[in-house]
């Protein structure tokens, strides 16, 4: 483990959490989300890339477990959210079309955290979720 991100957990008692990766595999820099057994300290699941350099965050990420099994993982420094079943397979994924200055004045659609709500959950309840007001956001960061 390298720059974990996010740990929390989950109702089996196991800990989820994002694993940055930074400088700890042999392979090179790939990141990770992992659940850990914290009786046995065993990983008992994982979700990495296909080619895991496919799959690398140096800083930010989350994952979270989501009522139906899967997991909701953002990969924060390129804006990508995901969501993986338990055997790996994608879901569905957005990429953050939103882009605003970031370091160097370098631009970004970087993201801290996700989360996924129930379109009838109260967090929601009564909000316009129109993403149509929302469309010249990027003129403001242009």
């Amino acid at each position: 483990m390298s720059h974990q991100r996010h740990a929390s957990q989950i109702e089996n008692g196991h800990v989820l959490l994002f694993d940055n990766g930074e400088y700890s595999r042999r392979s090179g820099s790939t990141s990770r989300v992992a659940e850990i057994d914290p009786e046995t300290n065993e990983i008992a699941w994982e979700y990495q890339g296909d080619p895991p350099m496919s799959f690398y965050n140096s800083y930010v990420s989350s994952a979270d477990r989501l009522p139906n099994g899967n997991t909701l993982i953002t990969e924060g420094a390129h804006g990508r959210i995901l969501e993986v079943t338990h055997s790996g397979e994608i879901v569905w994924e957005y990429v953050n079309l939103f882009f605003f200055p970031g370091r160097d004045n370098a631009s970004s659609n970087a993201l801290f955290r996700a989360h996924r709500y129930a379109p009838d959950d109260d967090a929601v309840a009564g909000r316009d979720l129109d993403p149509g007001g929302y469309a010249n956001l990027n003129r403001l960061y242009a």
